[in-house]
């Protein structure tokens, strides 16, 4: 008997336990829950945080063309999407870009340079159920490149004939890395070629006017022309 009951003063002692373990799941439970609706903060997309730079860099801009991101909440705000406006806090945007209160940064930059500047996101104030009315800042670093452009040395090709070398260079200014070149459109004459270098070499074999377009790419697929006639 004395057997018995301690056996059923242990199973009664697993159930209380058991129920306590239960209680605290569910207030750490209602904790995260109370968490994610007065969360928030700026996103790391598509800006996202470099390490080392202390700051959210994003895509890079170039000069004379349109340029388009858009800052938003961090994924399981309370306030749900789209309730957050988006200001400019200080620093100095790119000119030629602005910044909307939905958080879209775009425009045509006109300068190159590396600017940083604070975005602040407001919450809403006037919904104490699922917004903190809180205000948060990022900062963020943009760079401004001026387009790729091809440069021909000498500026204009030397004149060809039929068995004496011939020997030009383009060089690309701007862009990122290192340039790929090849011939978009027309022909070189007969004996001449183009490196991967963007040298134009070789001793033509053929006599005549050859119209011709090079290609430059860089690694972040920029593409520049550059167009001309050997004769």
């Amino acid at each position: 008997t004395m057997h018995v009951r301690r056996r059923t003063f242990a199973t009664r002692e697993d159930v209380r336990i058991r129920r306590l373990a239960l209680s605290l799941v569910l207030a750490a439970a209602a904790l995260v829950v109370a968490s994610a609706a007065f969360g928030g903060g700026i996103s790391d997309q598509p800006c996202p945080n470099v390490a080392g730079e202390h700051t959210n860099t994003c895509p890079a801009a170039t000069v004379g063309t349109p340029y388009y991101v858009r800052f938003r909440e961090n994924e399981g705000s309370g306030c749900g999407p789209g309730r957050q406006t988006f200001h400019l806090d200080s620093g100095l945007l790119p000119p030629g870009l602005t910044l909307a209160p939905d958080g879209a940064l775009s425009g045509t930059p006109a300068q190159p340079g590396r600017f940083q500047f604070y975005v602040q996101m407001r919450e809403p104030q006037h919904d104490p159920a699922t917004c903190a009315g809180k205000r948060t800042e990022k900062q963020f670093t943009l760079s401004v490149r001026t387009p790729p452009r091809i440069v021909p040395v000498p500026s204009k090709p030397p004149r060809s004939e039929v068995g004496v070398p011939f020997r030009m260079s383009l060089r690309a200014r701007g862009g990122t890395g290192i340039f790929a070149w090849s011939l978009d459109h027309g022909r070189l004459p007969a004996g001449v070629r183009l490196r991967a270098t963007g040298s134009i070499v070789g001793t033509p074999r053929t006599a005549g006017t050859h119209v011709f377009t090079v290609r430059a790419r860089d690694t972040e697929a920029r593409v520049v022309t550059w167009s001309e006639a050997i004769g």
